[in-house]
């Protein structure tokens, strides 16, 4: 899953640098802006997505079944499997 949305993930990051993948220069503008905001949002949705899409990997491997050790409080108990379909069921709606 995380492969499949990396090139959108690589195209939005290209986008961010400035390059024109696809738009002339003045529809680039238009969509990204003069302000830093653009470009950082770009950015900040393809880490979001491709976090999103290792979530998902949750749902098939066995450090999906259990919490980590390092997390403070929860750390090595077991996932119930009830809850387990959220996290990644709600990453899908990007």
């Amino acid at each position: 899953m995380p492969l499949l949305v990396l090139p959108s993930s690589l195209w939005r990051i290209g986008l961010a640098m400035g390059l024109p993948l696809g738009y002339t220069e003045q529809g680039l503008r238009d969509i990204i802006g003069t302000t830093m905001w653009g470009p950082l949002y770009l950015v900040a949705l393809a880490a979001l997505t491709e976090g999103a899409a290792l979530l998902t990997l949750g749902l098939v491997r066995p450090w999906g079944e259990v919490v980590p050790r390092w997390i403070p409080l929860l750390g090595g108990r077991t996932i119930r499997p009830r809850p387990s379909p959220c996290p990644p069921g709600s990453a899908s709606r990007f």
